[in-house]
């Protein structure tokens, strides 16, 4: 039978915490990455700030040689990536072709409260980014409600 406890492989190159326990499995290194092994259970691995680990511009960087080698491997873990970056463009145009989903958010600042943001839902089908959806999501709210949280100077 099949676990469906995918908590058990959540992996990211940051902590991320439930009830102030560490939450994931920190990821230190990309060759920590590479020890990842094939499991019936769901992960997902989650590469923070994708710009400057995974640049579309250096692409003789050993670490972006691993991440490469991992984009096109992953499914063969048994585990979903998701890169997050300060800008789409920066990520290696192999990771913005072979995405299912990719999600832009744009913050809005309110007085006195805390920021909500706006994603926007899209799915690159080769250059053209087609849009799929557009919602609002307060973040803070969202963390607190699954009592979350992470280091962001991480």
């Amino acid at each position: 039978m099949f676990s469906l406890d995918w908590k058990k492989r959540i992996y990211a190159n940051f902590n991320i915490y439930k009830k102030w326990k560490l939450f994931n499995k920190r990821l230190k290194n990309v060759d920590e990455i590479q020890n990842i092994r094939f499991s019936y259970t769901p992960g997902v691995i989650i590469i923070d700030e994708a710009g400057i680990n995974a640049n579309s511009k250096d692409t003789r960087n050993e670490q972006n040689r691993v991440l490469q080698e991992i984009l096109f491997l992953v499914r063969k873990l048994n585990c979903s990536l998701i890169w997050i970056s300060q800008r789409f463009e920066s990520i290696d145009i192999n990771a913005r072709v072979l995405s299912e989903l990719i999600i832009k958010m744009r913050k809005i600042r309110r007085k006195n409260k805390p920021p909500i943001f706006i994603a926007v839902k899209q799915k690159q089908i080769w250059s053209n980014l087609n849009f799929v959806h557009e919602y609002k999501i307060d973040c803070i709210k969202l963390m607190e409600s699954y009592k979350l949280t992470y280091n962001t100077l991480e």
